[in-house]
């Protein structure tokens, strides 16, 4: 996994990518659950080959878009899939912005390890559209449940 790390704006930014989907789903995933910032995994598709890219602003109520990271890393392609996490209390699914950026060509999601609220899932993918906060639940146990959300079309 090609990482770095820059300083814009007094903002720290971390990211890195991979071809190797299962690195990625593996980082994220343990990022998303022993950190107290968002995270981002996006997944390009530059005619079939897919490239990943994880970052973090280190920032608990938000993460860049992706595009910073995706042209430092010189990643080429489509994004294809658009996950980022939220922290206990955050929405589950879409939420200001994301509406904005959500596009139906792609997979738009949010990860929540726990939103601490009894009654509700642990380890969830809320998918989002333009137009709705929820329209789909998944749940990830294990970052392998996370990869097979990340192929499965």
């Amino acid at each position: 996994m090609q990482a770095k790390e820059q300083k814009e704006n007094r903002v720290k930014k971390s990211y890195g990518s991979t071809q190797d989907l299962e690195t990625a789903a593996t980082v994220f995933k343990f990022a998303a659950d022993h950190t107290t910032v968002e995270w981002k995994l996006d997944v390009y598709d530059d005619n079939g080959t897919r490239t990943a890219v994880v970052a973090t602003d280190r920032d608990p109520y938000g993460v860049d878009n992706g595009v910073y990271a995706q042209n430092k890393l010189s990643v080429k392609g489509e994004k294809v899939i658009d996950i980022h996490s939220h922290l206990p209390g955050g929405t589950k699914g879409g939420a200001g912005n994301d509406f904005n950026l959500a596009k139906p060509q792609r997979k738009n999601a949010v990860y929540m390890k726990d939103n601490r609220v009894s009654t509700d899932k642990k380890d969830m993918i809320y998918e989002y559209t333009k137009n709705a906060s929820r329209v789909n639940s998944i749940r990830v146990y294990d970052a392998t449940d996370l990869l097979q959300y990340i192929k499965r079309k």
